[in-house]
């Protein structure tokens, strides 16, 4: 019998190809598909190839990456793409469960407490709705809590070295520094309504945050940070990049007209005297520059200055709110009125004798008491304002714990950063006395940094000389 006579060599894949390559060529094809009938959803669609593989192969760069947008997502078409890219970094997160089980374990072993106190005040946040009027209430608010306390717990179990801490400390600056400029940018008169409507409030700069108070609540801790990174920076383009995010966020922290944010700023400045170690002076020197830039401002706009020095309107409403928080916290001090319920309860208050200002914003358009504290405990009782106190505790803690471990080992610049942390979680629990944002993903991240930086600590080898970046 004749041999069969071999086939030739076309040059084609003799075997199927992976899976890797079969979604690759899927997603180009309808990429480019959707770039000639919807632009802006295959573009999109590119970004999502280009930022997919990053957060799949470096989670802790792709979360780094994707926290700036937090800064931003109240912006016109932006808030599906960032809760996109939220769910790719959760899924991440959750793809690396096998392989990375015994690691993440041992990072989260330091934080047994801290993880215990968040597990149970999110477990009593979930049993409050049984006695609350409005449970439905309650779950809409538990579903924003979430994804910020399971960012928390990823900060928590993957980041763990010095290179992380630093990504994520650059990308809160980042993200503070691009709502800024976005809200500068509206505030030009560039034809563009929709861009201003969406930055600007009343005049007043909100960024893509929606909120002019959210945005400086988010501006305060970034200054904090970017002060920590500029006092151990050895590069000059460095220190000048970091001197000039400091005007920035100086310049928007005065253009949010935020009573609440200066207020928190000023006590930042304060702490942040207090606990530096061989660097008061740079700190205070750092420290002026932000508020010089908002000096600056504050002298070129008047009406500013003056709505930021003017307490004849109670607060547009605040004092109001908190007057009825105060009323509600009495009549149900220990477990409250249930999660996510003040607005449900507050129009009953308003029929007593009382003589509130502002009672539309409690009948008409109810509204939150803008005091996360003070919520805590109207919905959840002192028990959940204390197990959320707590938690914040033991951060702020471990974070003067993590400096002062690494001062012992000689990491000057990871000692830096620590403080910085810590003043940066202080300032904006500060600001928050004049918000209700206990679901503030911001927050929530600085409330892990302080931990992740002493598992960083405890891990860490004594130093000879000071480590560069």
């Amino acid at each position: 019998m004749s041999a069969r006579p071999a086939r030739p060599d076309l040059g084609l894949p003799t075997a199927w190809p992976s899976p890797v390559t079969s979604v690759a060529v899927a997603g180009a094809l309808t990429a480019g598909l959707l770039m000639t009938t919807r632009p802006k959803l295959g573009f999109a669609v590119v970004i999502a190839l280009v930022y997919a593989p990053i957060v799949l192969v470096n989670f802790q760069l792709g979360l780094a990456l994707w926290f700036p947008l937090v800064f931003v997502d109240y912006l016109p078409g932006l808030a599906k793409g960032v809760h996109a890219a939220a769910i790719l970094v959760g899924l991440a997160w959750f793809g690396t469960l096998a392989s990375q089980r015994g690691s993440m374990r041992a990072a989260l072993r330091p934080h047994a407490r801290l993880l215990a106190l968040v597990g149970a005040l999110l477990s009593w946040i979930a049993v409050s709705l049984f006695w609350a009027e409005r449970p439905s209430y309650g779950t809409e608010t538990l579903r924003i809590w979430l994804p910020a306390a399971f960012l928390f717990l990823m900060v928590l179990s993957r980041f763990t070295s010095r290179e992380h801490m630093r990504w994520l400390a650059i990308s809160f600056i980042a993200g503070a520094v691009i709502s800024v400029i976005i809200g500068l940018t509206g505030s030009i008169d560039t034809g563009s309504s929709a861009l201003q409507t969406a930055t600007q409030q009343e005049g007043r700069l909100q960024g893509g945050a929606g909120d002019p108070n959210v945005l400086a609540a988010g501006i305060v801790p970034a200054i904090a940070l970017a002060t920590g990174l500029i006092a151990v920076a050895r590069g000059t383009l460095e220190r000048i990049a970091l001197g000039l995010t400091l005007l920035l966020l100086g310049v928007g922290l005065a253009a949010t007209e935020s009573r609440g944010g200066l207020l928190a700023m000023g006590l930042a400045v304060i702490v942040s005297i207090v606990v530096a170690k061989g660097r008061r002076a740079g700190i205070v020197i750092l420290t002026l520059l932000a508020l010089g830039a908002s000096g600056v401002w504050f002298a070129n706009q008047p009406s500013a200055l003056q709505r930021v020095t003017s307490f004849n309107g109670g607060g547009n409403g605040r004092s109001s709110l908190w007057h009825v928080g105060w009323a509600m916290a009495q009549d149900h001090p220990i477990v409250g009125v249930g999660f996510g319920n003040f607005t449900a309860q507050s129009e009953k208050y308003v029929r007593r004798p009382t003589t509130l200002q502002f009672i539309d914003l409690i009948v008409e358009k109810p509204h939150v008491t803008h005091n996360t504290y003070l919520q805590l405990w109207d919905e959840t009782g002192l028990i959940g304002l204390g197990l959320f106190l707590g938690a914040c505790a033991i951060s702020l803690r471990t974070a003067l714990r993590a400096a002062t471990r690494f001062d012992a080992l000689g990491d000057d610049a990871m000692a830096t950063l620590s403080r910085a942390t810590f003043v940066a979680l202080v300032a904006i629990m500060a600001a928050s006395f004049f918000l209700t944002n206990g679901h503030d993903s911001r927050w929530w991240l600085l409330l892990a940094m302080g931990p992740a930086l002493w598992g960083v600590a405890l891990r860490a080898t004594p130093q000879r000389h000071e480590p560069a970046w």
